[in-house]
Parts: structure tokens; C-alpha cells; sequence
């Protein structure tokens, strides 16, 4: 099998993969202290960030547990354009696939700000 080019440091990704061999039961986005509350969302940081291209990680999460994007509410999709038009402090929201999702019950998005270069 071919190894994939991942997102984050060879450190980062071994604590991480060691997480995963032992996740806690129930939800580790509803645990985590949020950095922000918005009526429908809710914005934590990301403990095992990307961080090969990330300066700043965060996750952005529904309240409500929803598993999928086509599962959110009409006001839940709402605010979430509102916090994508009025958020300046990421460069890119990245989505991913179900299947690579370590969290498949609870649909989030990853928020990034790219390291800069030196």
C-alpha cells in the first residue's frame, strides 16, 4: 500500500494515531472547551492540528448532533455562511469525507491559517 502525504508533523500525526487506537466514549467535540459559542455553532480548537501547513487549527461544529452537511437546518446553513463571510482569521475550511472522518457522527469543518514562510 502507498503511504499518502498527510497534513500533519511525523510527531503530531504518532500522538494522533495513538488517540485514535483509544477513543473516549462519547463526544470530543461537545467535551472541548469552545473559543467561541455562535447561536447554531460552535468553535474549538483542534488538539492534533495540520500542522505541516497550519499556524492556527480550530474546528467549527453544529450544536446539534447532525452527521452529515445535507442534514443541517435551514437556519443552521444560514449561519454558517454568515461565519464563513465574516471570518478573517483562517485562509481555508476544509470538509472532509466521511470515510476519513475520525468523527463521522458529528459533522465539522476544519478551519486553517496557513503558516507563513520565512
Amino acid at each position: 500500500m502507498k503511504k499518502k502525504l498527510g497534513l500533519r508533523t511525523k510527531k503530531t500525526q504518532k500522538i494522533y494515531d495513538e488517540y485514535r487506537k483509544n477513543l473516549p466514549k462519547g463526544c470530543v467535540l461537545c467535551r472541548t472547551k469552545p473559543v467561541k459559542d455562535f447561536v447554531y455553532w460552535r468553535l474549538i480548537p483542534n488538539h492534533f492540528p495540520y500542522d505541516k501547513i497550519a499556524q492556527k487549527h480550530q474546528i467549527l461544529f453544529p450544536k446539534k448532533h447532525k452527521a452529515l452537511l445535507s442534514d443541517l437546518s435551514k437556519n443552521e446553513l444560514q449561519e454558517l455562511y454568515e461565519i464563513q463571510e465574516k471570518t478573517k482569521d483562517f485562509d481555508v475550511s476544509i470538509l472532509n469525507f466521511p470515510h476519513q472522518q475520525t468523527i463521522p457522527d458529528h459533522f465539522h469543518i476544519h478551519l486553517i491559517e496557513y503558516k507563513t514562510i520565512k
